[in-house]
C-alpha cells in the first residue's frame, strides 16, 4: 500500500465513532457569548448546518467551487485547499485562507507544484473510501516525509505552509471522484479533533453533492443553450432557404422532391411550394442531365440544362446537387436551380455588340474607300457632261453613271453611320418637337391602312443632344421598316417618355447602362414580328428579310449607328406575329440653364431585351 493513502491515527487521539457527530441534529438558537465558546458539537452542528443550507441554493459551479472551499474557514480550519481533477484541464486549485491576503501567493504557490499535488490527489482520490480519508493531529517533519517519501517537495510545501494539523478528504458523487478537500491549521498547540473529522466526513458529502449537482445544473445549462443555438440557426437556415433568391429544393429517394422555397415554386410557374412537393425532379428537366450525379455524401456536381415551367415552357438552368447525409443514414440532396434567361440574354447581345462593333470597322473601311472611288468617278462623269463635243447618244450613259454613282454615295453614307465615322452637328434638342416635325416627312412614305399614334409626354425642360437631321434619318428608317412588316394594315405608334437607369449595369437589357436619366423613344408596329434568329441579326449590315432588289440592308444598321454615335442606346422586342418594338434611350443633357431631371422624378429601367 502506497504510503500517501495510510490511514495514521495517533497514539494519543481518540478513537473515530459516527457517534460523535450525530447525522442531523436539531436545530436550536445560537447561544449568547464568544462563539469561540460554544460547546463543540453544537458550534460543528451549526457549521454543518449553515454549510448545508447554503450548498443546497441553486448556483452556478464555479460559485459552487468557491463556496465549497470557503465554508470551513475560518470556522473549522485556518486553511482550505480544494484539488478538483478535470480530464478536460487537469488539476484545478480554490484556495480558501484566514487571511484573505494569503489566498492568491498560496494558489501561485500550488500551481507550481500542480504535478506532485495532482499525483498525490489522484491517488487519494481513486483509492476506495474505506481507507481514504486521512487525519493528522500532529504533522511533524518526521511524519510527513514518512507520507511523502516518494515527493520531497510536499514536504518542503508543508513546511512553507507551516502546517501543524492535517484533514484530508476525498470528495465523490455516484462512484465518481471528483477532487481531495484539504484542510490545514497553522501554529503551534492548534490541532483537528477527532470530532471536527467526523463534522468534516458529514460536510465532505455535502460539499461532494453541491459540486455534482451543481456541474449536472451547468451541463443541463449548457445542454439548453446548445439545443436554443441549433434552433436559432434551424430557424435562420429556414428563413435563409425560404427567401433565398434562387431556387432550393431536397430531393429524396426517387428523386422526389420533398420540400422546395418559393423561390424555386415561382420560378417553375407555381404558385406556392405545396404543389411541388412529392413530384419526381425529373419532370421539370425535360433533358437528361450530362452527368448524373452519384451516390455519394461528399458528391457535388453542376451542370446546365433546361428546365420547364407549368405553363410547358422552358429555360435555361444552372443546376447544382449536393448529397447530404441524414441522421438514419438516407443520401438526400440539395438541389439550386438559377434562371439563366437574362445571362444567356445579355451574353447574346454582348456577342452582338461585338459582332456589330467588328463590322462597323470593316464597313468604315470599305466605305472610305469605296467612297474615293466614287468620287474619282463622280468627277469624271460631271467632266463628260460638260464637254462641248459629247455626243448625244452617251450623254444618257455618263448620266446613268453619275447616278450609279449618287446613289453608291449614299450606300457610303449609310455605312459610315453604322460605322459610327461621320460627322456629326449634335446640339441640345427636345424629343418630342422633333418626332412631331418627322411626321410630314411619314405620310406620304407609309401605305393606306396604317394608322400613326402619338404619346409623347416629355416634360419641357428634358433636352438630349443630337443632329437633328440624323435622329430624323432614323425615325424615319423605323417608320420604313414597320411598314414593311404590316403588308394588311396596322398601327404604328412613337411614343415618349422618361426612364431612370436606377439597376445593376446590364439588369434586364443586357447593356451596360450607366444609371441617370434618359429620354424614351418607342417605335412599335403590329406587323408580322420577329423571330429570335431574325432578332440577333437585325443591325447587321445588309442582313434584310425583303426580297432581292427591294433594299440593300442597311436601314437598320444605320438607325444603330446613329443613336450610338449619340451616346444613346437600342434593343428591340419582339416576337412572331405578335408586332416589333424598337426602344431608344438617349441620356439627357443640360440646356438652356435647366438642370438633368431629378432621379425623384424618373421612372423604372426597362424590364428587358
Amino acid at each position: 500500500m502506497s504510503p500517501t493513502l495510510r490511514r495514521t491515527k495517533p497514539r494519543d487521539s481518540p478513537p473515530v465513532t459516527a457517534a460523535l457527530v450525530p447525522p442531523v441534529l436539531p436545530a436550536r438558537p445560537a447561544p449568547a457569548g464568544d462563539p469561540g465558546e460554544w460547546p463543540a458539537a453544537e458550534r460543528l452542528t451549526r457549521l454543518i448546518r449553515d454549510a448545508t443550507e447554503e450548498l443546497a441554493r441553486p448556483r452556478g459551479y464555479e460559485e459552487a467551487v468557491a463556496l465549497a472551499a470557503g465554508c470551513t474557514v475560518p470556522e473549522l480550519a485556518d486553511l482550505a485547499v480544494l484539488a478538483l481533477h478535470r480530464p478536460d484541464a487537469g488539476l484545478r486549485f480554490e484556495v480558501a485562507h484566514r487571511d484573505p491576503a494569503r489566498a492568491g501567493p498560496l494558489r501561485e504557490l500550488l500551481f507550481h507544484r500542480s504535478a506532485a499535488l495532482e499525483r498525490a490527489a489522484a491517488a487519494l482520490a481513486s483509492h476506495p473510501p474505506v481507507r481514504s480519508f486521512h487525519w493528522i493531529p500532529h504533522l511533524s517533519d518526521r511524519l510527513a516525509l514518512r507520507y511523502a517519501e516518494h515527493q520531497p517537495e510536499l514536504v518542503e510545501l508543508a513546511r512553507r505552509l507551516e502546517l501543524r494539523s492535517l484533514l484530508l478528504l476525498p470528495l465523490r458523487a455516484e462512484h465518481r471522484a471528483l477532487g481531495v478537500l484539504a484542510l490545514g491549521r497553522v501554529g503551534p498547540g492548534t490541532r483537528f479533533s477527532a470530532l471536527e473529522f467526523a463534522a468534516l466526513r458529514v460536510l465532505g458529502n455535502r460539499i461532494a453533492a453541491a459540486l455534482q449537482t451543481a456541474w449536472l445544473r451547468g451541463r443541463v445549462a449548457a445542454e439548453h443553450e446548445r439545443r436554443a443555438a441549433a434552433e436559432s440557426a434551424a430557424r435562420k437556415w429556414s428563413q435563409v432557404f425560404e427567401h433565398a433568391p434562387y431556387g432550393t429544393a431536397i430531393v429524396g429517394e426517387g428523386r422526389r422532391l420533398e420540400a422546395v422555397n418559393c423561390a424555386f415554386a415561382l420560378m417553375h410557374g407555381f404558385a406556392g411550394p405545396e404543389e411541388l412537393v412529392g413530384r419526381p425532379l425529373g419532370a421539370l428537366q425535360p433533358e437528361r442531365p450530362p452527368e448524373r450525379p452519384r451516390e455519394s455524401p461528399t458528391d457535388r456536381v453542376a451542370y446546365e440544362t433546361r428546365h420547364r415551367r407549368a405553363d410547358g415552357s422552358q429555360f435555361p438552368a444552372l443546376v447544382t446537387e449536393t448529397a447530404l447525409r441524414t441522421d438514419g443514414g438516407r443520401v438526400q440532396r440539395a438541389v439550386t436551380v438559377q434562371d439563366l434567361t437574362d445571362l444567356k440574354r445579355a451574353e447574346e447581345r454582348f456577342h452582338q455588340a461585338q459582332r456589330a462593333e467588328s463590322l462597323g470597322r470593316l464597313a468604315g473601311g470599305i466605305a472610305h474607300e469605296i467612297n474615293n472611288m466614287m468620287t474619282v468617278v463622280q468627277g469624271f462623269a460631271d467632266l463628260l457632261l460638260l464637254a462641248s463635243d459629247l455626243p448625244e447618244h452617251l450623254r444618257d450613259d455618263v448620266e446613268q453613271i453619275q447616278r450609279a454613282a449618287d446613289h453608291a454615295a449614299g450606300v457610303v453614307r449609310q455605312l459610315l453611320a453604322f460605322s459610327r465615322r461621320q460627322l456629326l452637328s449634335p446640339c441640345p434638342t427636345h424629343l418630342d418637337r422633333l418626332v412631331a416635325g418627322t411626321l410630314p416627312l411619314l405620310d406620304p412614305l407609309l401605305r393606306p391602312g396604317i394608322r400613326v399614334e402619338t404619346r409623347l409626354g416629355l416634360p419641357e425642360g428634358v433636352r438630349v443632344r443630337v443632329d437633328r437631321a440624323q435622329l430624323e434619318q432614323a425615325i424615319v428608317n423605323l417608320a420604313l421598316n414597320a411598314r414593311d412588316a404590316m403588308p394588311e394594315g396596322g398601327t404604328l405608334t412613337l411614343a415618349t417618355s422618361v426612364r431612370h437607369a436606377s439597376r445593376e449595369p446590364g439588369a434586364g437589357s443586357g447593356f451596360e447602362v450607366p444609371p441617370g436619366p434618359y429620354a424614351c423613344l418607342e417605335v412599335a408596329d403590329t406587323g408580322v414580328g420577329m423571330d429570335p434568329d431574325t432578332q440577333r441579326q437585325i443591325f447587321d449590315p445588309f442582313f434584310t428579310t425583303k426580297p432581292v432588289g427591294s433594299g440593300t440592308g442597311l436601314g437598320l444598321a444605320q438607325v444603330y449607328g446613329i443613336v450610338k454615335q449619340s451616346g444613346g442606346y437600342i434593343w428591340v422586342d419582339s416576337a412572331a406575329g405578335k408586332g416589333t418594338r424598337f426602344t431608344i434611350w438617349l441620356p439627357v443633357v443640360e440646356a438652356e440653364g435647366r438642370r438633368p431631371l431629378e432621379r425623384g422624378r424618373a421612372e423604372a429601367g426597362p424590364e428587358g431585351a
